[in-house]
């Protein structure tokens, strides 16, 4: 069911320009038989996987000589294995990553091989968290903090949005099950429904320039005052120290590229959740955010920072408990909010955006570069291209053509041996 990206060209032999937008199995199987006009192949567009069991069901496996896969994911192969297993089939798995490539051959009784899923492979590292929030080093890591805002802001809070207006009563039961999320989630459905509903695109540019000074001025600001530049560790250690970068707050320049691209691709992506039409005139852009009310920065003592993740996962735990009245504080969230009778899905639904990297018209690469950028300017960590951004925050693993071959000839190597089994 995938279709061909722009990106897929430079990996394997019988994609072209052409053919962008296109199934992949419809055009893998057209110019297959192009090469060889009596190879018999039936291509198919669907998701192999639970939704679709009843399509390829016992009738579709029990047909089957043997499965070759060709997937990009562990749980689409681990449900494969499971089919093969079941039916006792021959299966054979492969991969490639960069310059490495696997063949794997999994064949039942009586030979009876391991299967896919009675190995797997170690966990892929992760950044900690307290290096993501508050002391990058990478441009890696102002990247990933970049994906996870735009995760936060055009994903999360909009799909929350819709399940409030759409599953209503089973929405809030199902909160209510998680205290330590219920009142946050509901926070920010009514942040997003009511209270930073915009009306405008000059609203949307507004909220921009508002969250460019929170981001990388205020919580910087606010990270200074818990962690002076002259703090010490319990150890007497300074504390800026290390991988441990002191940063320096940005202030606002309409001039600066980055500081322009970042306003106008968070306002754009912004309005597309509401459906609200942009504009691209500069006088008028320039207008709604020289008049945008800035808050005044006012450094808390209350504001905690962890500085280990085993901190930052002590303070999530103990945050369910982090106020008395929490079920009034709910009971309050709630009657702010459209009752279900007052909701309009044509009104109160939002566009929920998934990242993608290949369109160039869409901002999400612009603004992941320009924020991703900007936090590295805090941190003083090199700036990268839009180029360079696409690749980490799409987790672009370079394919190489010539990998792709050899382990495709092994596959093929693979196939005559089953052949020559009598048992198939």
């Amino acid at each position: 069911m995938d279709t061909i990206e722009k990106s897929n060209l430079s990996r394997q032999f019988l994609f072209r320009n052409s053919d962008i937008g296109q199934l992949k199995s419809e055009v893998a199987a057209r110019q297959v038989q192009k090469m060889n006009n009596e190879m018999n192949i039936e291509s198919q567009s669907l998701r192999v996987g639970p939704s679709t069991e009843n399509v390829y069901n016992d009738e579709f496996f029990d047909s089957l000589s043997g499965i070759v896969t060709a997937l990009d994911n562990v749980e689409a192969r681990l449900y494969i294995d499971t089919k093969a297993v079941y039916y006792n089939k021959p299966m054979i798995d492969s991969g490639t990553l960069g310059t490495k490539g696997s063949v794997q051959v999994i064949i039942p009784p009586p030979i009876n091989t391991e299967s896919y899923a009675s190995s797997r492979d170690p966990e892929e590292g992760s950044i900690p968290i307290c290096t993501l929030k508050h002391f990058p080093n990478k441009i890696e890591h102002t990247i990933q903090w970049a994906r996870d805002i735009f995760e936060g802001w055009f994903k999360i809070g909009p799909a929350e949005v819709n399940n409030y207006v759409t599953r209503q009563l089973e929405y809030l039961k199902e909160l209510e099950t998680q205290s330590n999320v219920q009142l946050s989630n509901l926070q920010l459905i009514y942040q997003y429904m009511v209270d930073e509903r915009p009306k405008s695109y000059n609203d949307c540019l507004q909220w921009a320039r508002l969250q460019f000074e929170l981001e990388f001025n205020h919580k910087i600001r606010q990270l200074l005052f818990a962690f002076p530049i002259d703090a010490v560790t319990s150890e007497g250690a300074p504390f800026w120290s290390g991988p441990k970068r002191p940063p320096n707050p940005i202030e606002f320049d309409i001039n600066d590229k980055a500081h322009k691209e970042f306003i106008i691709s968070a306002a754009k992506l912004r309005a597309f959740i509401y459906q609200i039409k942009p504009t691209d005139d500069d006088k008028l852009i320039y207008q709604a955010i020289q008049t945008t009310k800035l808050p005044v920065f006012e450094a808390s003592r209350k504001v905690k920072i962890a500085t280990s993740d085993a901190e930052a996962k002590q303070m999530e735990e103990s945050g369910a408990n982090e106020f008395d009245n929490h079920d009034e504080l709910v009971e309050n969230v709630l009657s702010k909010l459209p009752s279900f009778d007052q909701l309009n899905k044509e009104r109160d639904l939002l566009n929920v955006i998934e990242f993608e990297k290949d369109d160039p018209t869409n901002c999400h690469i612009a603004f992941m570069t320009s924020c991703s950028n900007l936090r590295a300017r805090n941190y003083s960590i090199r700036e990268v291209s839009d180029h360079e951004t696409r690749f980490v925050a799409g987790k672009i693993v370079p394919a190489i053509a010539t990998t792709t071959a050899l382990v495709t000839g092994i596959v093929c190597l693979e196939i005559y041996k089953l052949l020559q089994l009598s048992n198939y």
